[in-house]
């Protein structure tokens, strides 16, 4: 059950929405990758934007709960995502971040 003292502290976090573009090995697939994204703290939700087919890259529609700025909680995204062996790249759309 949800206490009176969690509800008033979510009200400090916002969600913000981005696009990423995550290239990855070819021992992975794009929902590897999205398990990958979701497992990070603070990750809402984790939608499949596209994906570029005998490419290995596909783009997500991300939202992130955070109390810090947006910026800080999708580069945080990146540092986490980039420990996984399957991903070689991920790159963030800053221009697409926004608060929902």
């Amino acid at each position: 059950m949800i206490s009176l003292k969690q509800i008033l502290l979510e009200d400090d976090n916002k969600i913000y929405k981005g696009l990423v573009r995550v290239t990855y090995s070819e021992d992975g697939s794009v929902m590897d990758v999205a398990d990958v994204i979701r497992a990070v703290k603070g990750v809402t939700i984790v939608n499949t934007a596209g994906n570029e087919e005998g490419r290995d890259v596909a783009m997500y529609d991300v939202k992130i709960r955070t109390k810090s700025d947006p910026q800080g909680a999708f580069k945080f995204l990146r540092q986490e995502c980039m420990k996984d062996p399957i991903i070689k790249r991920f790159e963030i759309a800053t221009k697409t971040i926004e608060r929902t």
